[in-house]
């Protein structure tokens, strides 16, 4: 399935604490296979980390797709607390948690778990760049197909 700008359009109802998502999006046409349920799930979590983890009257949050020679990458970056070394080397672990305001666990400690194993399925990677008091950057990287000759785009090419 091709993916397209209309994937990404959808996670602003995700931000409702912080201001909308930022968007940065290539123009060249690119094709990739992927679950669409999956991935958005995969994004919406993070979308959500970002706002949770980010002061809502100063917030400023960067969907970008990149596109390079064979994968496409997303980052979600944000200008949040950013992530305690500790704690990034746990954050994959299942039902790990922790508020980095309270150093007490918030939620269900399965989102990242989630994001990261939804990513192996489509033999893709997820990896974080943090800096604590400055933010995180999430990058979810998908291999890239070629297109056959007798490929079907679904929806039109990714346009702004």
């Amino acid at each position: 399935m091709p993916l397209r700008t209309s994937s990404l359009q959808g996670y602003q109802r995700t931000c409702t604490k912080c201001r909308l998502p930022i968007y940065e999006v290539p123009s060249i046409p690119f094709i990739t296979l992927y679950d669409g349920d999956l991935l958005s799930c995969a994004i919406c979590n993070l979308i959500s980390n970002a706002c949770k983890f980010t002061n809502p009257e100063s917030s400023h949050i960067t969907l970008k797709m990149t596109v390079w020679e064979k994968q496409v990458t997303i980052t979600i970056t944000d200008n949040g607390s950013g992530i305690k070394p500790q704690v990034l080397k746990r954050a994959f672990e299942r039902f790990y948690s922790f508020d980095p305001q309270t150093g007490a666990p918030c939620g269900d400690g399965l989102g990242l778990f989630i994001c990261r194993f939804l990513l192996q399925l489509h033999h893709g990677t997820l990896a974080f760049q943090t800096k604590e008091g400055e933010g995180t950057t999430a990058a979810l990287t998908l291999p890239m197909i070629k297109p056959s000759g007798d490929a079907v785009f679904c929806d039109a090419p990714i346009s702004l």
